[in-house]
């Protein structure tokens, strides 16, 4: 998330604990990037915190782009 949301720009720390609350992991987990199920819970936690209120993005649509992105689409 520092690459993504540097602390210049982004509340870096914030947004790391957020994202990590929301998909179930520690700040300090080591995640398997590759892994369809990590993906999807690190993508839909970035997604709503970036999007706050105004979330609105289905986990079916959520699902599909991080397939893509696995499969090389």
């Amino acid at each position: 998330i520092k690459r993504y949301a540097p602390p210049t720009e982004n509340p870096t720390q914030a947004y790391i604990q957020y994202v990590a609350h929301e998909a179930g992991f520690t700040t300090w987990s080591h995640l398997n990037v590759r892994n369809e199920q990590v993906m999807f819970a690190l993508i839909k936690a970035m997604a709503k915190f970036e999007q706050g209120k105004h979330f609105h993005d289905s986990d079916e649509v959520i699902l599909a782009g991080v397939r893509m992105a696995l499969n090389g689409h």
